[in-house]
């Protein structure tokens, strides 16, 4: 099953309880879950090739397991870490995703692996932290 056009409903569920975030229902999706999931369908499309998904939805429990952020957007289902081959690709990923989605939240990874972050968690109203903001940047 998918959850959205490129992303299987195994990528998006967390590893540690294989479950949905709470509240999922793919054809009634929230405003913050629309947006990245369909985002990354249309950033997948530019891309032109497949971009595995390493991180989606993630428990709490899964999330302090591996050191995850307290409030990582990950734990609302509206984020998603996607893999790449090379610290090449990461930049490139990154400036394709900027052209398209200026207003996503960020990260860009080499050092922990070649791989960038992405949320939508500006979307939730109220926001549970300032570090929410749409267009923040982050790198390792």
């Amino acid at each position: 099953m998918q959850v959205s056009q490129y992303i299987s409903e195994e990528e998006y569920r967390c590893p540690h309880c294989h479950q949905l975030p709470v509240g999922f229902d793919s054809g009634n999706l929230n405003i913050a879950r629309r947006t990245i999931l369909y985002g990354f369908d249309a950033i997948r499309v530019e891309w032109g090739k497949p971009l595995p998904i390493s991180s989606g939805y993630r428990c709490a429990t899964h999330n302090q397991l591996i050191n995850g952020a307290p409030l990582s957007a990950h734990q609302f289902g509206v984020a998603l870490d996607i893999d790449v081959n090379s610290v090449d690709e990461v930049e490139q990923l990154a400036q394709l995703i900027e052209s398209l989605f200026p207003d996503f939240r960020r990260g860009e990874y080499t050092a922990r692996g070649t791989f960038v972050h992405i949320d939508a968690a500006y979307l939730i109203q109220p926001k549970a932290t300032l570090l929410w903001n749409e267009g923040r940047r982050w790198y390792d």
